[in-house]
């Protein structure tokens, strides 16, 4: 699934399992989520609701134009997320 940023950007996730919410972040640069969802979605989504996002210029989501990867983006995206999934 993807969802647009406030700055335009497509954002990749994944949700998957029941019970409190816990989003994955991948390390980088250059990760994704894709290979840990493979990996450990069996015993994570028993007990939590699993949310796995691409950070911008990584995996399947779009590359900032701006080149803005900082961690008040990231935050700004994670929160984005949440609202948009509410």
């Amino acid at each position: 699934m993807k969802f647009k940023t406030n700055d335009g950007l497509d954002l990749y996730f994944d949700i998957g399992g029941k019970g409190i919410p816990c989003i994955f972040l991948h390390g980088g640069p250059g990760y994704w989520s894709k290979s840990f969802h493979h990996y450990s979605k069996v015993l994570l989504e028993k007990k939590l609701n699993m949310i796995y996002l691409d950070q911008r210029g990584c995996g399947r989501s779009g590359h900032s134009l701006r080149k803005d990867y900082s961690l008040n983006k990231l935050v700004n995206d994670i929160e984005e997320l949440r609202v948009f999934w509410e």
